[in-house]
């Protein structure tokens, strides 16, 4: 945009003001470029809601309705659901896989005079999420895709059965596929796409009072070099627990050990093990001394992927 490449201009009103279509021009590229160098600056490009792919029927999807965030800050906004026909043999063959993404465009629309054929004399711009379905993968280096889903045919040639109600299972998001818009975080952060659950352990153990019996080992990595260039890797721990012993009272907490070990191949390393550990701290009372306890825990790592 020509007024806003050399320096930001914002236009500034007074009485009596003469004003050009170049004026009203620039007061639009103002604000347009200002809200997509917040797009481009704090978000990610993705999907930031909606713009799911359904099957409608064996040679149809459907891409709801929602919006998206492309690289160059564009936001594509489809209004309605869009049903689109994959019935064409020709171009989608029995054993294709089906790309949809969408691209941000732009129209000149509503000419004055209306049977005017000048594009300068359109009195609007009308913007529009133009769905795209392919047969070949698109550039993923293209700035203004958005990639919303990938799907293959079935034996016969058609749209497969979906999951839609569980999403982490439904196979025509393709998380190794489909962009989700995102807030960008600093450097060093770690956002929560790159982040992995891992179920480590599950029980209902009996604890003694006073004891610390109950350690559950949960990571263990290499030791690395102290410098700060390559850190020891360690786990984030969740923990879920409960006791369904009356007037119960627990408490856990981490440990870590260091220690050498001799591992598949023979070598010898220094190894990390990090520990989940149980308290027992049901106070005794003279009919009870010692109050065994029923603890039911839950623990998981939560890992860079």
């Amino acid at each position: 945009m020509s007024t806003q490449d050399e320096q930001i201009q914002r236009l500034r009103y007074f009485d009596n003001q003469f004003l050009k279509a170049e004026d009203f021009t620039t007061e639009q590229e103002y604000h347009l470029e200002m809200r997509r160098r917040h797009n481009r600056g704090l978000h990610t490009k993705g999907v930031a809601e909606g713009l799911r792919i359904i099957k409608t029927n064996e040679k149809q999807i459907t891409v709801t309705s929602g919006f998206a965030i492309d690289e160059n800050g564009n936001e594509i906004i489809l209004l309605k659901d869009l049903p689109i026909s994959l019935a064409d043999t020709e171009k989608y063959r029995k054993d294709s896989t089906i790309y949809v993404f969408a691209e941000y465009k732009e129209k000149k629309e509503k000419p004055q005079p209306e049977t005017s054929t000048d594009e300068k004399q359109s009195t609007r711009f009308f913007e529009n999420a133009a769905i795209n379905v392919e047969t070949t993968e698109p550039d993923i280096g293209k700035k203004q895709i958005v990639r919303i889903g990938r799907l293959k045919f079935d034996t016969n040639g058609n749209v497969p059965d979906q999951k839609v109600d569980v999403p982490d299972k439904d196979q025509f998001l393709n998380k190794d596929f489909r962009e989700e818009a995102a807030a960008k975080l600093p450097t060093f952060s770690i956002s929560i796409q790159q982040l992995k659950t891992e179920s480590k352990a599950k029980a209902t153990v009996d604890v003694e009072y006073g004891s610390d019996k109950l350690r559950v080992p949960v990571f263990e990595s290499p030791v690395s070099s102290p410098s700060l260039a390559t850190p020891n890797i360690g786990a984030f721990i969740l923990v879920y627990a409960f006791s369904p012993t009356e007037n119960a009272n627990f408490s856990w907490r981490q440990e870590y050990t260091t220690e050498r070990r001799r591992i598949s191949n023979g070598e010898e390393k220094l190894m990390q093990t990090q520990y989940v550990v149980f308290s027992n701290n049901t106070r005794p009372d003279s009919n009870k001394p010692g109050l065994k306890i029923t603890i039911t825990y839950e623990i998981y790592a939560v890992l860079p992927n």
